[in-house]
């Protein structure tokens, strides 16, 4: 109506001095401005515009007021039938998506669960209290010398509703043969299979490098990574 109501307007705001009586008769008869409130605001623009020699109401005009009304009617409903269109393409569709990642996320649950010391040799000592999320269990450790080992177990448990594999493990730093301290991870493989309930044991151990060159205290801290793929 807004839109309808300003095309109108800026039709007749050059209209002939006919004074307001006669433009009130128009504007009724003419566009279908039936609201008081519409008319009135229409007779106060055309008192704030000059006065034009040009008959707006003309018939030879009309023709153009019709074009633009039914245009802009047109353009409205494309307007309204374009919103219509893509709230049933996307919206719905986003919110089931937010459902169904919702569900998928409680039967999709494996990772570590547990970790703890299994044993200290020599001068090891932890510089820093282990930790781990799912999928990567972090380590804060110092050797002295040839020897010197730390050994944590841990325990991964596949606790959703779907079968896994082991798909991947990552060492961070990866070891390099003229480092100190050298990691190294014992009990799972890639590949291995963790069905729906199931859990397995693992070991990360931390080593001095008998190979290394000096023998002085060295601090290394590291992440072992674990990712699963569904079976």
């Amino acid at each position: 109506n807004r839109i309808l109501l300003k095309s109108k307007l800026f039709l007749i705001n050059s209209a002939a001095s006919t004074g307001y009586d006669e433009v009130f008769t128009k504007l009724s008869s003419s566009f279908g401005l039936t609201s008081i409130i519409e008319i009135s605001i229409a007779i106060n623009i055309i008192a704030t515009i000059p006065r034009l020699d040009t008959d707006i109401f003309s018939a030879s005009l009309n023709p153009f007021i019709s074009y633009l009304v039914i245009k802009s009617v047109i353009i409205l409903v494309a307007i309204g039938a374009f919103l219509i269109v893509w709230y049933a393409t996307f919206a719905q569709p986003l919110g089931f998506n937010a459902r169904q990642q919702t569900a998928d996320s409680g039967a999709w649950n494996i990772g570590f669960i547990n970790m703890e010391i299994n044993d200290i040799v020599g001068g090891a000592k932890e510089l820093g209290k282990p930790s781990f999320t799912s999928n990567k269990a972090n380590f804060y450790i110092s050797l002295s010398g040839p020897g010197d080992k730390i050994v944590y177990n841990l325990t991964i448990k596949n606790s959703g509703t779907m079968d896994a594999k082991v798909d991947s493990i990552y060492i961070i730093p990866e070891n390099k043969p003229d480092d100190q301290i050298i990691y190294s991870v014992g009990g799972i493989s890639l590949g291995d299979e963790l069905k729906a309930g199931e859990s397995v044991d693992m070991t990360v151990t931390a080593m001095y490098n008998r190979s290394a060159s000096s023998a002085t205290d060295v601090r290394k801290d590291m992440s072992v990574i674990i990712n699963y793929a569904q079976i």
